[in-house]
């Protein structure tokens, strides 16, 4: 079975159903919650052949509150616990909630 790709922008990225957390942490940008995409990909020599795209090895994850699209390797992103994070403003320990 074929890997399932989507586009964010102007990013592509393999789904990987082991990352079905609602929010992660990601090292050394400890404050703030991200979504995690999927594995980045990118087009190689046969693409326009094959249609088929190959993993760089970094994960897509988008800040919580924001629409930027980030890469991070695997072992840098964590799961965050139920209700860690506003949903409002992708803050870690944010008082307002929004979850």
């Amino acid at each position: 079975m074929d890997a399932i790709t989507r586009e964010f922008g102007r990013h592509r990225y393999e789904v990987d159903p082991t990352y079905n957390a609602d929010a992660y942490q990601i090292e050394r940008h400890g404050g703030i919650a991200w979504h995690v995409l999927g594995w980045e990909v990118v087009a190689d020599e046969d693409t326009e052949w094959t249609g088929q795209y190959v993993r760089t090895g970094e994960m897509l994850a988008v800040m919580g509150g924001d629409d930027s699209v980030w890469t991070f390797p695997p072992d840098a992103i964590t799961p965050l616990a139920e209700g860690a994070y506003c949903g409002g403003c992708g803050q870690i320990g944010c008082g307002h909630g929004g979850r």
